[in-house]
């Protein structure tokens, strides 16, 4: 089977395609992962606030 170069440069396009969707949907999750460990960061930052609080309370 004899690829024309048309054929052989849509399959090299297709495939570079394929990499570029490849290294969005990592760094897409990447990125998801990123804002769900901030979200969790300012939680224990609230929590420590108001533990710092009831310390100067009781104090």
């Amino acid at each position: 089977m004899d690829l024309s170069t048309i054929e052989n440069a849509l399959i090299v396009l297709t495939l570079i395609n394929i990499a570029i969707l490849c290294v969005a949907a990592m760094v897409f999750n990447q990125n998801c992962k990123l804002q769900i460990q901030i979200k969790y960061l300012w939680l224990a930052i609230d929590v420590l606030e108001e533990l710092k609080k009831r310390k100067q309370e009781a104090a």
